[in-house]
């Protein structure tokens, strides 16, 4: 899934700003680990020191992302959420829906390319499972487009899997959202 909405920067949430030090750490340690694993890849760093960092700088871009617009999807593809506003009719008032305690999980796979010099370059395959408890929270539709998300809470967790097999598994934080966090374009519901 490639993600594309944001907020403004100033408003923003992005997943590696909620991660503390520590997680940080313990990720880039699992992922250089399961990197040695590999024959060819054990290979590649011990005869290219550099490789180490560029993998390790590939894995931190993939954590910048915006973990309310990955879960939203959840919410664009829910039946219940189109059929509530199929009701609301369509005239273009938004629709405010308050929702009961859920969760939503949502598995984004980010393309990390290593390049060495001119020659060498290989694909890392990475998985991030990001998982989002939520209780008390309102969405504000309209024309069959999210707009917001807000007030209550959001548990965050986040499993990352190199070559499929997971490495870390790990609760981030509980976000109290604000009473509206605006997607800078509304999702359309599908």
């Amino acid at each position: 899934m490639t993600l594309t909405t944001e907020t403004s920067a100033a408003g923003a949430i992005w997943f590696d700003d909620l991660i503390d030090a520590e997680t940080r750490a313990e990720i880039e340690k699992e992922v250089i680990e399961a990197a040695n694993r590999d024959r060819v890849l054990r290979d590649l760093i011990l005869t290219t020191p550099i490789l180490r960092s560029a993998i390790l700088r590939a894995v931190t871009a993939a954590l910048h992302f915006d973990p309310l617009a990955l879960l939203a999807d959840g919410w664009c593809t829910a039946k219940d959420i189109r059929a509530a506003c199929r009701e609301g009719g369509k005239t273009g008032a938004p629709i405010v829906l308050k929702l009961s305690s859920h969760s939503i999980e949502r598995d984004i796979h980010p393309a990390i390319k290593v390049t060495i010099g001119f020659e060498k370059s290989f694909d890392l395959d990475v998985g991030l499972g990001l998982a989002g408890t939520f209780d008390g929270i309102t969405l504000t539709i309209r024309d069959s487009k999210l707009e917001s998300v807000g007030a209550g809470t959001c548990g965050l967790a986040l499993l990352v899997r190199v070559a499929g097999r997971p490495v870390i598994s790990r609760d981030i934080t509980t976000l109290d959202l604000p009473a509206e966090y605006r997607f800078a374009q509304p999702l359309a519901l599908r």
